[in-house]
């Protein structure tokens, strides 16, 4: 992602009408909701986790021009948010999750060239802490 982006996304979530906290909760939420938080299998308290995913909002709103390697900081982390994902499709509606939950505490529409900002970057946050195999999902299983 370029300056430019990474501009765009700072800017447009520092105008959020909620903190990153709020944002979490309410993502936390939308999985719930849609039967992608798997407590049993990963059984953290909800306080837990919305601190975790305020985090990496945060880190990657402030660094959305290091995408790259935030991924590998998010892939690494230790505290276990949801459980792996079966597929693709699963990961996918986690990062459409993730961005109606972003766009929709947002002051303003997004644009379509934002629109496609969040998506990269709520791609990487969906891929690194919820794909099929997050290093530490399997840790925590295991």
């Amino acid at each position: 992602m370029g300056t430019v982006q990474a501009d765009r996304i700072w800017r447009s979530f520092s105008r959020m009408e909620t903190t990153p906290e709020d944002l979490a909760e309410r993502f936390v939420a939308r999985l719930i909701e849609y039967g992608l938080d798997d407590r049993a299998a990963i059984p953290l308290d909800l306080a837990a986790k919305h601190r975790s995913i305020a985090a990496a909002l945060s880190l990657v709103a402030h660094n959305a021009d290091m995408l790259d390697s935030i991924r590998g900081v998010l892939s690494r982390s230790h505290v276990p948010v949801i459980g792996p994902l079966p597929d693709r499709l699963a990961q996918r509606r986690v990062r459409d999750l993730l961005v109606e939950t972003i766009e929709d505490a947002a002051s303003e529409p997004f644009d379509d060239r934002l629109l496609e900002d969040w998506r990269q970057v709520a791609d990487v946050v969906s891929t690194a802490m919820f794909g099929a195999e997050p290093k530490r999902a399997v840790r925590a299983a295991g």
